[in-house]
């Protein structure tokens, strides 16, 4: 059931056909001596029968994002922007779907060693047979596989401390149909210091213990809405700009890119 938690949404999406789901998460952070940080975020995200999809992401009043995936034509845009209309490249939609659906799947996979389950029982949940499961702080860790990114090793300091919540899966497929988590834990966070030419920390700071307090609510709703998802008005949308050059530049001042060897005559142009 762990498992079924942590599906990629894509996976989901095709199992449950028309729906729209809800999702809303804060997460506040302390480290000593510096002032603690909320994030919170809301996802609404409605697919049709066809697959197609269109999904809101809210991060502050001031920002958020809303991408439409007709299959054939992508179109995103950030707060008060314009669509911008291109060609998705092959497993984009799929890609786009995962990250913004992303919440429930990846704090189950990151508390996942701290998680037991106790079966509720069965139900009708939105007019299917469906499972409803308790989850509970295990009283011990659970081994899993090592992170090996430098930029995860951090999870290997993550410890559990409280974890509560419910969640209830179609008892065919297995996908999440609602899921409520409440949990709070320690990690060390990055060391202080220069960080590298990626500007994600690779080290961390065992000396210092820092808190994460998370409450996560999703929720499917409109299962076998008859609706179709259609694409933005032709006013609100541009084609898609090729800044092909400025993120080749970007990516040399960070150092992702080595700087080309000169012309053998000396000369500074290109």
């Amino acid at each position: 059931m762990l498992r079924a938690l942590s599906l990629p949404y894509h996976r989901v999406a095709q199992s449950l056909g028309a729906h729209r789901l809800t999702c809303t998460t804060t997460l506040v952070t302390r480290v000593p001596h510096l002032p603690p940080r909320e994030a919170k975020q809301e996802v609404q995200l409605l697919v049709d029968a066809e697959g197609h999809f269109q999904a809101i992401k809210n991060t502050h009043p001031q920002y958020g994002s809303e991408v439409v995936s007709m299959g054939d034509w992508l179109y995103p845009r950030l707060r008060y922007g314009k669509f911008l209309r291109r060609r998705p490249s092959p497993g984009e939609p799929q890609q786009i779907l995962d990250r913004l659906a992303s919440a429930a799947p990846a704090y189950v996979a990151l508390l996942r060693p701290f998680i037991d389950i106790a079966p509720l029982g069965k139900e009708k949940h939105l007019g299917r047979e469906a499972v409803r499961v308790k989850l509970v702080l295990s009283e011990a860790r659970r081994r899993t596989r090592t992170p090996s990114s430098p930029a995860r090793q951090w999870r290997r300091t993550v410890a559990a401390k409280t974890l509560e919540g419910l969640a209830v899966l179609e008892a065919t497929s297995g996908a999440p149909l609602e899921v409520k988590l409440r949990a709070s834990w320690s990690f060390h966070p990055p060391a202080p210091g220069p960080l590298p030419a990626t500007g994600i920390p690779s080290a961390t700071d065992q000396s210092t213990v820092g808190t994460m307090e998370l409450t996560l609510a999703a929720r499917v709703s409109d299962l076998g809405t008859a609706v179709r998802i259609q694409r933005p008005p032709e006013a609100e949308t541009v084609d898609n700009p090729r800044l092909v050059r400025p993120e080749i530049e970007r990516q040399l001042l960070t150092g992702e890119l080595p700087f080309p060897d000169p012309p053998s005559n000396g000369s500074t142009e290109p």
